[in-house]
């Protein structure tokens, strides 16, 4: 850990100055300053200071000048009324008169909950107030332990209080200071309306309606800002930037608006160079040789071929399995073309003819002897490997073609084993929906996050589906949209800024033009996607295609949601009354998208999530719901009767290769694949049905 005592060895004032400052900065991990306590009081006093006014932060005298003004002391303490533990004016500004102080640790514990053992105090509030908080809630380690000036000064510390009162920290006002830190800090205080600009989102709770307003966690957007520039970190982030940062709180402030969110986007899009027609122009072939010559696929050869071995056997034995199933997902989008082109022929009946034996049997023959075909197809995959200006020193690798060639024989029994388990519960139906399009979805459903859409807001698209569709059915009809699954074909993501509404006059005393208060920037992407509902119902939804295809919703994440285009697709809506003839359509979708499922594995802290997501690259993280920061209760302004402030909560997901779902057997994938809506006392969650 760095001490604020090697700091202080640097003899150049402006370098000096520069380590200083920003080793106080809310975004820096504390610095230890154990026998430099004398110094760490006179800089945080100096850091309260404009810049002008102070050209080296280690002079006492200007300290002294701080604490000598009452000005500062009576705004100093005036600003002790807006510390926070959740900031409501994160990201827009413009909320005002409002904080949030939770100091009961919270109910529900998950990722957002866990990232300290200590609370460290925000502030928010005018922006022309921001230095005068920074000297009481800056954060530093003394004696093992992450404390600041204002928990020094609530237990009247002995060491600290005569230092500061050798600053000019007379008795009166250390006792001014401790009286009211202990007042506006003792308990945890929410807001008693909603502000009309904060989030409301309505969920049903209990048999009722509550809203939820969320909130962003002060400790663990530092904690996130903190591991970032950490030398273990491995997470990838993204920027983004907001304006007017010292209005928004003291973390913004300090990193200029520039914050840092975690970036897990979905990555995908149709490769229109990858498909059967474009295969065989350009290399006569039937597979997808991309799949096996990418750098991915070279870089887990390596790794199995022990080339690039871990640092322990326990880890290597570890990260295995997940190789190898890495490794036949991609062996399978290899071979996909030939087996697309096998379903193609079976469907329509087409005539075909190829010179090349492999195909023609892979194509004509039984499904029962696709398995001896192993030895061919694996002779044509390091063919291909061979090819390869990467992949060719793993051709015909002594450890890698048994190991290939096991893989092989996987998939091939696996095509050729009929589905199982086809039965279907009386009152379980399916809504497949196919290409929908989503234009400007917000790819941030947390504020800590850059990826997926939130489940939440999909889970509100399904719900809003329902609604509107029962209200088309006669009234002793009812039916309820149980979970869903989602499919993902393409995403193409940009970074923007939006404009807020016109509602501030230019002049105020004066007719005068409205102008725009902020802008929001904000990360979003263009979607196309398919949908499977589950719906549990006496009625038979497939007698009232119409109904469902005039239900739908018009809204998805906070972009526009609209069917395909008639030219692509006029059978966007399909319903099913079981399993297999669904899983026969969704199986055969295209490998360039994925299926977004969850996951066990939960992760409680940074690092934990970190080593979840460089273990198995097909992990990302999502917004999954909002665990409660008090219990629901009567507010003004809330759009239902009871109204929670929560905790946004960030759980884990994976993208599943469609090879994969065609591979897996069919009760996996509706045991696995969808999501449902779960609560509790403590949190609304969106979650992985649990299927008896």
């Amino acid at each position: 850990m760095e001490t604020l005592q090697s700091l202080l060895s640097e003899e150049n004032l402006k370098a000096r100055n520069a380590l200083i400052k920003k080793a106080f900065m809310p975004y820096t991990a504390p610095i230890c300053v154990d026998g430099a306590e004398k110094q760490t009081a006179v800089v945080l006093l100096n850091l309260a200071l404009l810049n002008a006014k102070c050209e080296d932060y280690l002079d006492p005298e200007t300290a002294k000048q701080y604490l000598k003004h009452e000005d500062n002391i009576c705004r100093s303490l005036n600003e002790i009324s807006w510390f926070h533990t959740h900031n409501l004016k994160y990201p827009d500004c413009r909320i005002k008169d409002q904080k949030v102080l939770s100091l009961l640790p919270s109910q529900y514990a998950n990722l957002v909950s866990n990232y300290a053992s200590t609370i460290e105090f925000g502030w928010a509030h005018d922006s022309k107030e921001y230095k005068h908080c920074l000297w009481l809630i800056s954060s530093f380690v003394w004696q093992g332990e992450i404390t600041s000036l204002l928990n020094l000064m609530i237990e009247n510390d002995p060491t600290w209080m005569p230092l500061l009162a050798k600053l000019g920290l007379t008795k009166k006002k250390a006792s001014l200071f401790k009286n009211t830190l202990e007042e506006a800090l003792s308990q945890s205080s929410f807001p008693e309306s909603v502000h009309p600009l904060s989030k409301r989102l309505r969920f049903p709770w209990k048999g009722e309606e509550v809203t939820i307003t969320p909130v962003v966690n002060h400790g663990f957007q530092t904690a996130l800002e903190r591991y970032v520039r950490s030398p273990e970190n491995k997470l990838s982030t993204a920027r983004l930037l907001l304006p007017n940062p010292s209005a928004i709180g003291s973390l913004a402030g300090a990193l200029g608006g520039n914050m840092r969110l975690l970036n897990y986007p979905l990555s995908v899009r149709p490769h229109s160079k990858r498909t059967l027609s474009s295969s065989r122009e350009r290399t006569h072939r039937f597979f997808d040789d991309f799949a096996m010559m990418n750098k991915k696929t070279c870089g887990l050869l390596r790794r199995l071929s022990g080339e690039s071995a871990l640092s322990t056997p326990k880890k290597q034995m570890q990260v295995r399995r997940y190789q190898i199933r890495a490794l036949r997902s991609q062996i399978g989008v290899w071979l996909m073309p030939l087996v697309e082109l096998r379903d193609h022929i079976e469907e329509s009946g087409d005539d075909f003819a190829t010179e090349d034996a492999l195909v023609q049997a892979f194509v004509f023959n039984d499904l029962s002897e696709l398995e001896t075909l192993a030895s061919g197809l694996n002779q044509q995959l390091q063919l291909t490997l061979q090819e390869s200006k990467f992949g060719w020193r793993y051709a015909y690798h002594q450890k890698l073609m048994p190991l290939m060639k096991r893989q092989l024989r996987w998939i091939l029994r696996r095509l050729i084993q009929a589905q199982d388990d086809t039965k279907s519960a009386h009152d379980e139906q399916y809504i497949y929906l196919s290409r929908m399009r989503v234009f400007d979805a917000s790819m941030m459903g947390s504020p800590y996050l850059a990826g997926a859409p939130s489940l939440t807001a999909i889970w509100g698209v399904m719900h809003a589906y329902q609604r509107q569709f029962i209200e088309l059915l006669e009234a002793d009809q009812d039916c309820l949209f149980e979970s869903f699954a989602i499919f993902f074909r393409s995403e193409s993501r940009h970074y923007t800024a939006k404009l807020t509404e016109l509602s501030k006059p230019l002049h105020k005393r004066n007719v005068s033009p409205i102008k725009r208060t902020t802008l929001r920037s904000e990360h979003v992407a263009d979607l196309e996607f398919d949908m499977v509902i589950k719906v549990k119902s006496e009625v038979r939804i497939s007698d009232y295609a119409k109904a469902l295809k005039a239900a739908l919703p018009i809204n998805f994440a906070g972009g526009g949601l609209f069917p395909p285009e008639l030219d692509i697709s006029r059978d966007w809506l399909s319903t099913y009354p079981e399993r297999s003839s669904l899983f026969h359509r969704i199986s055969r979708l295209p490998s360039s998208g994925c299926w977004l499922i969850p996951v066990k594995e939960r992760p409680q802290t940074l690092s934990e999530l970190d080593a979840c997501l460089s273990a198995d690259h097909t992990q990302l993280p999502l917004h999954c719901g909002y665990g409660f920061l008090e219990n629901p209760k009567a507010r003004f302004n809330s759009l239902t009767n009871l109204h929670c402030y929560a905790d946004n909560v960030i759980g884990l997901g994976k993208c599943l290769n469609p090879v994969e779902v065609r591979w897996g057997k069919q009760d996996n994938f509706f045991r696995l694949a969808f999501w449902t809506l779960t609560e509790n006392d403590a949190a609304i969650l969106i979650e992985g049905v649990k299927e008896d």
